[in-house]
């Protein structure tokens, strides 16, 4: 299987008081939904509703 290498930093441009969002379904050739959020320390995200079962993984890029 290949191994697709992708720069978080350079992949989305954060902006303050934003969050910022990005799929990358397509360009890792998957199926199920894998987004990447961007927010400033104390934003959050609204509950979402899925069959799917979520799986989550927080990274601290500084």
């Amino acid at each position: 299987m290949a191994v697709t290498k992708i720069d978080l930093k350079t992949t989305m441009t954060y902006r303050e008081h934003a969050i910022t969002s990005k799929s990358f379904a397509r360009k890792l050739g998957i199926e199920l939904p894998f987004a990447m959020y961007a927010m400033a320390a104390g934003e959050s995200i609204s509950a979402e509703q899925s069959t799917l079962t979520p799986y989550l993984r927080l990274l601290m890029v500084l």
